[in-house]
């Protein structure tokens, strides 16, 4: 998974020097989830078995067996956090909802993702889950809340288990069947063949993702709309998050590797910054033939967003919405938390990379430079074990900014005695 970071600072952070990282072990309180996730899924598969028979039955069941594992992965590699300020906030903003939409009779459970990027998803079982970079990115609680009555209605409307019955059905349809098997049969040309198909499976699952994202954001919107909240904020967070998807990443000073690289014990070295020349590949090859057929997995944003404004009411007021001062403390927790999460995740690269990037404005910030010496003691320990490639990014400089590109180049270029020398000096 990439892990590109955007650091947006605010004022609420301006004179920070001091933070203590949220105890996300919770082993208790995974165990005890873990357990009735396992229950539910049982009684869940058991009344699937009973709807569907023969060779369809089988095909969902083997669909929802693989999926459950995942979601169960999340309980098992320390993937979530429990936080109450978090909670309480997700909750009671569902609750409030259900209160202006009491047609929603459903109980739902919000779970918290250590992920970076901003996104939640729903997985199915009236259950949602919020990644913390969505707090630190969007602009106030109305934009969390628009994203979180998003995920609700893909609940409502059943998505998540829709999506597997149709996938069931396209593994056993008699035209699938048989592409496969005309794939398997040919002697020649098997790798275009096999592209063909996966195109347009792609292609097929693409207009399924589009209906449902844009069924998604009319149910979300409508519900939105029966709150007191700012209905322009459902839009606007749609647009928050075009916004960073169009804007160039947040470039990463180069002079900071001289700062905290010029050791005692190890002088800077220039060739840490060398890059390596890529004019001569093509990364683009097979993402332009499957972009030529517009089958990205979600609508794009500009065509949701502009059927979003369609439904506003003329009059609606374009009134700036400020952040509580509530709001911006999770958003400061989140900011710095990303830290010590990504390390958790064993994301070392970028947990490292979102060091870098706070400590130019934070460069005595005993926590973030704890972090530089525990993400290169990791680093030093994987490419020792010849696994550096698990714990961060390999090169790729058309799907990375310039500026993460470098840091890669930088990681990439050291020697295995000199990342042991710079995380002895951040440990000790």
């Amino acid at each position: 998974m990439r892990y590109l970071v955007i650091l947006l600072f605010t004022c609420c952070i301006a004179n920070s020097q001091q933070f203590t990282p949220l105890d996300t072990t919770s082993y208790d309180q995974r165990k005890a989830l873990k357990e009735r996730y396992e229950n539910d899924f049982k009684s869940f598969n058991k009344t699937i078995s009973k709807s569907y028979s023969g060779k369809l039955k089988k095909e969902i069941l083997n669909i929802l067996e693989q999926s459950q594992k995942s979601i169960l992965k999340n309980f098992t590699k320390n993937n979530l956090f429990f936080d109450n300020a978090y909670t309480t906030f997700l909750k009671t903003s569902i609750d409030t909802v259900k209160i202006v939409n009491p047609e929603i009779d459903q109980e739902y459970t919000i779970l918290l993702s250590k992920e970076a990027t901003p996104n939640a998803y729903s997985i199915g079982y009236n259950t949602i889950i919020v990644n913390l970079g969505l707090f630190k990115f969007l602009k106030n609680k109305q934009q969390i809340r628009a994203v979180l009555l998003h995920e609700l209605a893909h609940e409502i409307k059943n998505h998540s288990f829709n999506s597997i019955v149709e996938e069931a059905q396209l593994k056993l349809s008699s035209v699938s069947k048989k592409q496969l098997e005309e794939i398997h049969n040919t002697a020649y040309n098997k790798g275009g063949l096999a592209f063909k198909q996966l195109r347009s499976i792609i292609i097929n699952r693409s207009k399924k993702s589009r209906k449902q994202e844009l069924e998604a954001d009319s149910l979300g919107y409508v519900l939105f709309s029966k709150t007191p909240w700012s209905k322009r904020s459902f839009v606007n967070s749609l647009s928050r998050i075009k916004t960073l998807e169009d804007a160039p990443e947040y470039t990463l000073d180069s002079t900071i590797y001289k700062r905290l690289f010029n050791l005692k014990t190890l002088p800077f070295n220039e060739a840490w910054l060398k890059k390596e020349d890529f004019s001569s590949y093509n990364y683009t090859h097979f993402k332009e033939k499957i972009n030529t057929d517009s089958i990205a997995s979600h609508p794009e944003l500009t065509e949701r967003i502009s059927k979003l404004k369609n439904n506003l009411p003329k009059d609606t007021a374009y009134n700036y919405i400020e952040p509580s001062s509530r709001f911006l403390e999770l958003q400061k927790q989140a900011k710095f938390q990303q830290v010590a999460s990504l390390y958790d995740m064993e994301a070392y690269g970028a947990s490292l990379y979102s060091c870098l990037i706070l400590l130019e404005h934070f460069p005595d910030m005993a926590y973030l430079l704890k972090y530089v010496g525990l993400n290169f003691n990791a680093i030093y320990n994987a490419q020792k074990n010849y696994k550096l490639n698990r714990y961060v990014e390999q090169l790729n400089p058309n799907q990375q900014s310039k500026s993460y590109n470098l840091f890669l180049n930088f990681i990439w270029n050291l020697k295995l005695k000199e990342m042991k020398a710079i995380a002895d000096y951040y440990t000790n």
